[in-house]
């Protein structure tokens, strides 16, 4: 299969993350150990960058800030399709961005809302992806896996 160009990379990212709302945002800790953690993914058309609400002073800012390097993965709702990006994150404070980026769910986090003053966007720039598809499911594609059958996509992207 030839690969894909960014442009295309992208734009297949960007399909598989409609049907996505929660991630697994895992870093690097001072000690070397993987960190993984849920995240709400912010509902932004992907252009090769995810974006997500944090708190200045977390442990996932201090992680980014020390070792960039970052993973996020993802499932779709109907467990048909899985994505792993792997990028660099950085901690942005960007009053615009925060407010473009806003929903009022948010104030359980963050109780002052906009002008919280823990209030900071991590940016995720993904560098890969990989996906895994299959129209019939998660159980018929591990089946199919075990018995070396073929149903759905398999594809490493560079972005």
């Amino acid at each position: 299969m030839p690969e894909l160009s960014r442009a295309e990379s992208i734009y297949k990212v960007r399909e598989l993350l409609q049907d996505m709302r929660i991630c697994m945002l895992t870093t690097v800790q001072a000690d070397g150990s993987l960190h993984s953690r849920p995240m709400a993914l912010q509902q932004t058309q992907f252009d090769g960058d995810l974006w997500f609400f944090t708190q200045r002073s977390s442990g996932k800012a201090f992680e980014v800030a020390s070792k960039r390097s970052v993973s996020v993965t993802a499932q779709s709702a109907d467990l048909k399709s899985f994505l792993a990006l792997r990028g660099y994150g950085y901690m942005v404070v960007d009053e615009a961005k925060n407010a473009a980026l806003w929903n009022p769910a948010y104030t359980a986090w963050f109780p002052q809302g906009l002008n919280d003053p823990q209030l900071a966007l991590l940016r995720v720039e993904a560098q890969t992806a990989e996906y895994w598809a299959s129209p019939s499911g998660v159980v018929t594609y591990l089946y199919n896996l075990v018995t070396g059958s073929r149903d759905g996509e398999h594809e490493k992207l560079v972005l």
